[in-house]
């Protein structure tokens, strides 16, 4: 797949889980033609996942070069003049749908194309929608006409639609900084706090539907009561962590990615203080602490309660400055002892008499309680329980440990001990051997892949072949006369790049996804391995086995520049397969391999 627009995340490998995600968005894409997807705004905290979000979706349909173009922008909290904020957004919009139209990737900088450079690319694509919009644009925008300016800017990719017949997926990251940064007047006086509702009708039309995002929950909600009245916008919850195996996954690819090696136990317990967020996982695998230690549990605690306490680390940082954001409005002892009361016993909901209790506030002033708990829920800091009346912390261990270390003396003159906290959830793992080494024999059975993964990464770094591959292949079913000839010459090819969740494109398809691709460019060999956990009820089918034949053949498509390239493919089905089935893959030329075999 061609990254077209660069993914912040970094190496796109990176990029994990997030299939519930992914798959409710990419179902939602499917609508846009018969214009059945309404507009929908993801809610989630700062380091949510969101905007990795975004940025694959836009490079999936750019890949994808079909009828839907993706328009991606990222609103900064930073002063604007309308009428500048106005010529970014469409230049932005112009600059990604001619890129889309020429094929040409965006600057790896994330700058705009120039008015002159994306003229001329449309003039390329034979576009003359594009020129014509531009000089419209540059009427109103010589003339400092801000509100003309920054209507035509918004209404580009509706406008584009109905010349050139293009849907546009719109995608506003950050969108609730749009009440507050951007001003009327060149001056920066007068604030354009209701500029969101500019789309308040265009958000209902679904020939370019809308995908905005916020991580400032309170704000991103109210800004949507006030501006897109009547549910306009659809909300989709992101969480900051990945389900369990995912977590372990991740725990496993940075590993990978930063050359620490990690045992299963090791990477349980990453996964375990981290609570399967990968941003906390990135946290701790690639701290920069000169002591960081990842040979055992401890050393991993050590370096985490180190990313979470130093006031340099991202991390801290980051926490640091969403806190204060809110606590700066209220600003007092009572508000950061809410905060500790709360996220102690974050599972817990505390009614609203409870927290006036636990914090010494007087019982005739409840009116101000309720306000300041209000504020807390507006920024973030705590969540509305069951009723108005009653609240709860935020679900993040780490957000708990910074009110911890940072207000723990402040309210109770007991200095805070971040390490022994973390430490008692791993002493559950340690007092268990048997638990954790359960948990990581049903991981390996449930994540074929990973161990797939894992063991040819291994063979890659000693630049060997796969050990016993002979013995660990399923007996053969056909005559098919290839098979001898695989097998031989897997017995002694080596690897130089090992992928786990592989993903390509061909025009007129969705991404398609391979569980683990092994090659060697100069033998020019790819082994691909398509793997599947089911009981012996639901082994395989053989509609299941075709479509793994079909990726096959599309990435052969793919790679068509290089004719000599050889491909073998590899079933690897946990309990097996019917004998129908399996002889019908052996016939196509498919090795086939189950756990047993395997171990």
């Amino acid at each position: 797949m061609i990254y077209a627009l660069d993914e912040r995340i970094g190496n796109p490998t990176l990029f994990c889980g997030r299939q519930q995600e992914m798959s409710i968005i990419m179902n939602w894409i499917k609508r846009i033609p018969t214009k059945r997807s309404k507009s929908k705004a993801f809610l989630g905290r700062r380091k949510s996942g969101k905007t990795a979000i975004m940025e694959r979706l836009f490079n999936i349909l750019w890949n994808q070069n079909g009828r839907i173009v993706p328009f991606y922008i990222e609103i900064q909290d930073q002063n604007k003049w309308l009428l500048h904020f106005a010529e970014e957004y469409i230049r932005t919009c112009l600059t990604q749908y001619v890129s889309f139209l020429t094929r040409t990737p965006l600057p790896p900088n994330r700058e705009n194309w120039n008015w002159q450079t994306i003229q001329e690319k449309a003039k390329d694509a034979n576009n003359q929608s594009v020129i014509e919009r531009i000089e419209l644009f540059q009427e109103y925008y010589q003339v400092e006409n801000e509100n003309e300016a920054i209507n035509i800017a918004v209404g580009t990719p509706y406008w584009l639609y109905g010349k050139d017949n293009y849907h546009f997926v719109i995608m506003i990251d950050e969108i609730q900084y749009m009440t507050k940064y951007i001003y009327k007047d060149k001056e920066e006086k007068i604030q354009a706090y209701n500029l969101p509702g500019i789309y308040h009708g265009m958000v209902e039309l679904r020939t370019c539907p809308m995908l905005v995002s916020g991580s400032y929950i309170g704000w991103m909600t109210q800004m949507m009561q006030d501006m897109f009245v009547g549910g306009r916008l659809k909300i989709m919850p992101v969480s900051s962590s990945l389900t369990f195996e995912e977590g372990i996954i991740a725990s496993f690819k940075y590993a990978e990615h930063n050359n620490i090696a990690l045992n299963e136990d090791l990477a349980i317990g990453i996964n375990t203080l981290a609570q399967s967020n990968p941003y906390y996982i990135a946290s701790i695998l690639e701290s920069e602490w000169p002591h960081r230690d990842y040979s055992s549990l401890s050393g991993i605690v050590k370096t985490f309660a180190n990313e979470i306490i130093d006031k340099h680390s991202e991390l801290h940082r980051t926490w640091i400055e969403y806190i204060y954001r809110t606590l700066n409005e209220v600003n007092d002892i009572y508000a950061k002892n809410i905060l500790l009361v709360l996220s102690k016993e974050r599972d817990k909901e505390f009614a609203r008499d409870e927290i006036m209790r636990a914090i010494g506030w007087p019982e005739d002033k409840e009116s101000e309680m309720e306000k300041k708990l209000a504020q807390l829920i507006y920024g973030d800091l705590i969540t509305e329980g069951s009723s108005a009346y009653h609240y709860q912390g935020i679900a993040d261990d780490v957000l708990h440990l910074i009110f911890y270390h940072k207000y723990q003396f402040e309210i109770h003159h007991q200095k805070a001990n971040v390490y022994n906290e973390l430490h008692k959830k791993i002493e559950l793992l340690e007092n268990d051997k048997r638990s954790m080494q359960a948990k990581i024999n049903e991981l390996k059975g449930r994540m074929l892949e990973l161990v797939v993964w894992r063991e040819l990464n291994a063979y890659k770094k000693a630049h060997r072949p796969i050990k016993n591959i002979r013995n660990r292949i399923r007996p053969i079913l056909s005559n098919h006369e290839s098979f001898e000839k695989k097998i031989s010459y897997l017995e002694n090819i080596t690897f130089d790049r090992v992928w786990m969740n592989y993903f390509f494109n061909s025009p007129a398809t969705m991404p398609l996804e391979i569980d683990v691709l092994a090659t060697n460019e100069e033998k020019k060999f790819v082994l691909a391995f398509e793997t599947k956990n089911r009981n012996e009820r639901n082994l395989p089918s053989i509609d299941e086995c075709n479509v793994f034949l079909n990726k096959l053949d599309v990435f052969k498509q793919t790679q068509s520049q290089d004719k000599q390239i050889h491909i073998y493919g590899i079933f690897f089905s946990a309990n097996g397969f019917s004998e129908a089935v399996e002889q019908w893959l052996h016939e196509k030329g498919i090795l086939t391999i189950d756990w047993k075999t395997w171990e």
